[in-house]
């Protein structure tokens, strides 16, 4: 079988990609060929992972933090084994903390940070396949809003993702994953992160699937409230299962819902998303 052949039909078969970071498939579609992926995330975080020490123990917040977020992430073929791949966001954001008399609610909406990009194939086989990404973050989401809707800081990501597709009987199976640093520009904050998604047919025309995510950052010290950058500074692990439904061979909605395991210096929540992938 023809090499781009193979490559379109396990973009098919595993175009549910990561849910973060998106750009974790190491297959590169054909040359104007791709994926897009809309979705809608909820979040809602109650809890707080501690300040001084990386775990899964929690605390109750006098703030919890809500959120409501359109994503589109995708690939599309360049040619020549490159690709072009992007994560564009938009949230609405509530805030409310508790004191001993009153609430207060504090709200906010419009653009997140985008991420925008390129990918390399390197080996693009039948049941293996690795590439290398180079991705901007741009920080177009507000600082002075309250609730924040980004970081206020560039960053370059550069990424090793790679895969695997195997067929056992009847059933298909499959697994992709990325690894890399996120370096921000001017604030002496590096995260490495790492995602995973793995999946299977579990019934004709229906996927289940696993996720997880985990960043480890450096540069700045969470248990020093008054150390620069101490507010960007955290560590986090979650979790996912998720399920997409076939309807065509180029449309799959799908249901996913997330959890944070462990974590520093970050609320601890849920997710709940719903969207679907189309492949072009």
């Amino acid at each position: 079988m023809h090499k781009r052949t193979i490559t379109v039909i396990l973009r098919i078969t595993a175009c549910g990609a990561l849910s973060f970071p998106a750009h974790a498939d190491p297959w590169i579609p054909p040359n104007g060929a791709g994926v897009i992926k809309p979705v809608i995330r909820f979040y809602h975080g109650a809890r707080l992972f501690p300040r001084t020490r990386f775990g899964a123990t929690t605390t109750p917040s006098n703030s919890v933090e809500n959120e409501t977020q359109i994503r589109l992430t995708g690939d599309h073929g360049l040619g020549h084994d490159w690709a072009l791949q992007y994560d564009l966001r938009a949230a609405r954001e509530t805030k409310s903390k508790t004191s001993r008399h009153n609430t207060t609610r504090y709200q906010a909406s419009g653009l997140g940070d985008q991420e925008i990009g390129i990918v390399h194939g390197l080996h693009q086989g039948r049941g293996f396949a690795d590439s290398i990404a180079i991705n901007a973050v741009l920080a177009t989401g507000s600082t002075t809003s309250n609730p924040r809707l980004g970081v206020g800081h560039d960053a370059v990501e550069p990424d090793y993702e790679f895969g695997f597709s195997h067929r056992l009987g009847s059933r298909f199976m499959y697994g992709s994953f990325a690894v890399g640093p996120r370096i921000f520009t001017n604030s002496g904050i590096v995260e490495w992160r790492m995602a995973g998604e793995v999946g299977t047919q579990v019934v004709p025309r229906f996927y289940a699937f696993a996720t997880f995510f985990s960043s480890r950052t450096f540069g700045s010290d969470a248990s020093n409230a008054n150390a620069p950058n101490a507010s960007e500074y955290y560590n986090i692990a979650r979790v996912g299962l998720g399920i997409q439904y076939k309807l065509t061979q180029s449309f799959r909605p799908l249901f996913q819902y997330e959890k944070d395991v462990a974590g520093q210096n970050i609320h601890a929540g849920h997710r709940v998303v719903i969207g679907f992938s189309w492949k072009y």
